[in-house]
């Protein structure tokens, strides 16, 4: 069984979606309409459908990595991670102390059910920079392939609200974009 979990350290989120139905934030900045949402929906989502006024800016979801989690289920996400994925997220992260940096800042993890100790898929925050860590493919092959990659933008620690994409359509083509309605393309270095 692979469980999902989303938890954070000191990260707040407005939405988080992964693939295939549709949501206010993704609309706004032209994500497809199949997009799947990991997090539940508020109350306050479905009056802001309605009038996107009425929307307060400040954090839907605030996760402190000791706490609180929100776990994915299973039904959800049908099968493996897919062998082309786009992951899409928006968060606010300050940049905290260097023993906070140290520690992984969890975006999103599959793992199995032994102890959730054993990371399979994860996405993360960690000396300011977002990075993503991938154990086996979709219909994973025996050779080894890449399994990490650390993308180094500013914004990911500014402590102001962002939409970032990771778009993955191999283990040779992954980048990270940060989404402004306008794309700023950020490819791996």
């Amino acid at each position: 069984m692979q469980v999902y979990e989303i938890f954070f350290k000191n990260l707040n989120l407005r939405g988080f979606e992964g693939i295939p139905s549709p949501n206010l934030e993704s609309a706004r900045c032209g994500v497809d309409a199949d997009t799947l949402s990991l997090l539940p929906h508020t109350e306050e989502e479905e009056v802001s459908e309605n009038d996107e006024n009425k929307v307060n800016n400040d954090e839907k979801y605030a996760f402190d990595g000791k706490s609180n989690a929100v776990i994915v289920p299973p039904e959800t996400i049908k099968g493996l991670i897919p062998s082309k994925f786009t992951l899409s997220f928006s968060m606010k992260h300050a940049k905290g102390t260097k023993d906070e940096q140290n520690n992984k800042q969890s975006i999103l993890c599959e793992s199995d059910d032994h102890k959730m100790n054993r990371h399979h898929f994860s996405v993360y925050v960690r000396h300011c920079k977002l990075e993503m860590l991938m154990r086996r493919e979709s219909q994973a092959e025996a050779a080894f392939r890449a399994a990490e990659w650390r993308w180094s933008i500013p914004e990911v620690c500014d402590d102001r609200w962002h939409t970032f994409s990771i778009l993955f359509a191999s283990v040779d083509q992954v980048r990270a974009n940060l989404v402004a309605c306008i794309n700023s393309s950020l490819k791996r270095p």
